[in-house]
């Protein structure tokens, strides 16, 4: 198996993967943000207090804040290289090659690796997710590509 692709993600679309790839990340995110708005409402109707309010304003925009930094972030990182990437993947492992940079990772590297409906989503780590979106490869190569990503032990269909 040699299959290659190119691909440029806008940082709307990379923060699309890694919200596909670390859902878990999220949502706890979202937790925190519902327990804290929960937290100001009961302090507000328990007393009254400023402080009732302020947990409900800072629970509020956070969650504005939150998706906006992050994509401001992921803009920052794309425009500092804005090359597209060449994704190189073998029997061996992948790669990734940009103007400025490459990497190489062998299957076992990665913790899990899953797809969306969108994206490849490789995981050399709990916090770190690679998504790579299927469109950048042929309809062949994207099913022979998955066809050898599910017989991977670290595969996971979820």
């Amino acid at each position: 198996m040699n299959i290659t692709g190119t691909y440029q993600l806008t940082s709307e679309q990379m923060y699309r993967g890694l919200k596909d790839g670390l859902p878990g990340r999220f949502m706890r995110v979202r937790i925190i943000l519902g327990l804290l708005a929960l937290c100001g409402v009961l302090s507000i109707v328990a007393s009254g207090t400023p402080f009732g309010v302020g947990l409900l304003v800072g629970a509020v925009f956070l969650a504005i804040w939150q998706p906006i930094a992050a994509k401001r972030s992921l803009t920052r990182a794309l425009e500092r290289d804005p090359s597209p990437v060449q994704a190189a993947f073998t029997v061996d492992g992948c790669s990734f090659t940009k103007a400025q940079s490459r990497s190489e990772f062998s299957w076992a590297r990665f913790q899990k690796i899953t797809q969306s409906q969108e994206f490849l989503l490789l995981q050399p780590s709990k916090v770190l997710v690679i998504p790579v979106p299927k469109a950048a490869f042929t309809p062949q190569q994207g099913a022979e590509l998955t066809a050898f990503l599910q017989q991977l032990p670290n595969y996971s269909a979820s």
